[in-house]
This record gives structure tokens, sequence and C-alpha cells, in this order.
């Protein structure tokens, strides 16, 4: 059985109420490791993630383009699993997080063209050993979201069109806590046409 943290508010303490529900796999959002409004955070470390703090990759919105997927699958490498959030498509109760019907299906087909395999949070199971839990589960956010603080000394590409203030950039990640090579930020611009990233933990997955 799985679960989303409501709002994407979540409490150490309420791990255990989880568990005992048998809750076996929970995601919250892209918070605390980067801002809500970036519209996605890290990818999932397996080994690393407690198995009911799982981070959103991706989180769709009305405003979401093929890039921001982009952003979110090519983080689904090196072990580490894209978790993808749709909230509704389409969600007319929650308009903010829509999606259109078209828009849904034209991601799903970019996905099915770069050769990922998609599949439920329940089948987490498949890679994360649910009885390996982190001593302290919020180590690792902490570390990643030290690591994607503005930098006030890095200024963003003359072409980029960011949304933090200008001069603004996020810092490199740190080499202690596992973090993405590639982690999520306003400044950066994906290639559309350039090659598809192959999740190495999908892949594993006969």
């Amino acid at each position: 059985m799985s679960f989303a943290w409501p709002g994407h508010r979540f409490h150490p303490r309420a791990l255990h109420v989880l568990a005992a529900a048998g809750i076996r796999f929970a995601r919250h959002g892209s918070e605390p490791e980067v801002p809500y409004a970036v519209g996605g955070g890290v990818a999932c470390e397996p080994g690393a993630d407690h198995p009911l703090l799982i981070p959103t990759t991706g989180d769709a919105r009305p405003t979401w383009t093929l890039e921001n997927l982009q952003r979110a699958g090519a983080m689904a490498r090196d072990g580490r699993i894209a978790i993808i959030q749709f909230h509704g498509v389409p969600d007319g109760e929650h308009p903010w997080v829509n999606t259109p019907r078209e828009n849904f299906e034209a991601r799903m087909a970019w996905l099915h063209r770069g050769g990922f395999k998609v599949i439920a949070l329940r089948d987490l199971a498949t890679y994360i050993d649910e009885k390996a839990l982190p001593t302290d589960p919020l180590a690792i956010m902490e570390c990643r979201k030290a690591a994607t603080a503005p930098n006030p000394s890095a200024s963003p590409p003359a072409t980029a069109k960011p949304r933090r203030p200008v001069g603004q950039a996020l810092s490199p990640p740190s080499a202690n806590c596992g973090t993405p090579s590639r982690l999520p930020t306003e400044v950066e611009r994906v290639d559309p046409n350039a090659p598809y990233e192959k999740s190495q933990a999908f892949d594993k997955r006969p």
C-alpha cells in the first residue's frame, strides 16, 4: 500500500503511524530540498531515502512543459528513481494542479519513446529494501537542501530566464549526501532534441 502526504506536509513522528497502517511507501513533495515553486525536486535514492519519505522529482501543473519532464527524467540514472506526480487528468476541482488530457498523453508518449519503464509507487518494492531504514530520515534532506541553497556569488547564464532573483543560482551538490549530479534549477534549460537517458534502476526489472 502506498500513500501521498497531504499537501506535501510530513512529520517524522508520523512514520510509525503509517507503518502500523501497512503503508509501505509514501511520497512527499519537492520540499525541503527544492522550493515548491520550481515544480520538481530530486530523485529517490534507494538505500538513502526513507521509504515513507520519498521525494517528488517532477510535480506536474498547468504550466508544466516537456522540458520539466525531461529535467525530471534525466535524474533517473545511476540507480536513482524519478518520481513523477500528476494530480488529475483533468482536475477540475483543483485547477492549479490540473493537467489537460492532451498534455498528459504527450508526456506519456515521450516516456514511451525514451524507453522509460513507468511503475506505480507500490512497485518500488522491487528496488528498495523497506527494512533498510536510515538512522536519521531527515539527514539526506538537509544535505540536499544545503546543496541547492542559492549562491549569491554565482550568476545564471546570460540566456537564462530565471525566476530566482537575478544573481542567484544553485550551488553545486554536496559530495557527502549522494545528491544527483543535475539538480533542478530555474535557470537550467534542456535541449528537447537531446538523447533520452534511461534509468539504470528501471532497466534492472525483467
